[in-house]
Parts: structure tokens; C-alpha cells; sequence
């Protein structure tokens, strides 16, 4: 007997330019098996060109996160990252 594996990974991050967008368009109209979905948050996008700001509040994270939602056109979303962690009393602020 063949066993036949096929799994699906989109990684991706809204500061990656538009790297969400392009697997947005693609789930929507996939029929193979449901991917596994990777993103991360913390960065939004500089209002000077194209550079990105690390922001860890609990608004900007919460309002990435559904932005990603909505681009990708998911439900949810699997694996869920903070985009540069850059210091140890972030991650502890953040935690607790």
C-alpha cells in the first residue's frame, strides 16, 4: 500500500510586501487539501516609502492579525508570529 501525503504551507507577512495578497487569491478559489497558514505581526508600514515599523501594542497586533485574515480570505489562521522580536522586556510585557 502507497500512502500519499500532500501538505499545503503558505508563510507569509503583511511587511513582505504584498505576500499575502497572492495566496489570498489563490485560497480562493482551492480545492485541494486545507493548507497550513504561517504570518506574522508587530510590523506595519512606514508612511515614508516602503520600510516598516515594529509595533507591539495591543492594537496594532490585534489589527494586524485580522487585516492578515481578511487578505488571505481565512478563518484563521495557523501559526501566528511576532515580526522581530527585539527585546526581552517586550516579550515579557507581552506575556504578561
Amino acid at each position: 500500500m502507497l500512502l500519499k501525503i500532500i501538505f499545503v504551507f503558505f508563510y507569509t507577512a503583511p511587511s513582505y510586501n504584498r505576500s499575502e495578497e497572492y495566496p489570498g487569491k489563490a485560497l480562493k478559489n482551492w480545492s485541494a487539501c486545507t493548507p497550513c497558514i504561517s504570518t506574522k505581526i508587530g510590523n506595519v508600514k512606514s508612511q515614508k516609502g516602503d520600510g516598516c515599523v515594529v509595533d507591539y501594542t495591543a492594537e496594532i497586533l490585534y489589527r494586524t492579525a485580522y487585516k492578515s485574515l481578511r487578505t488571505l480570505g481565512v478563518k484563521k489562521i495557523d501559526s501566528l508570529f511576532l515580526h522581530e522580536l527585539i527585546s526581552n522586556e517586550i516579550t515579557c510585557t507581552i506575556i504578561n
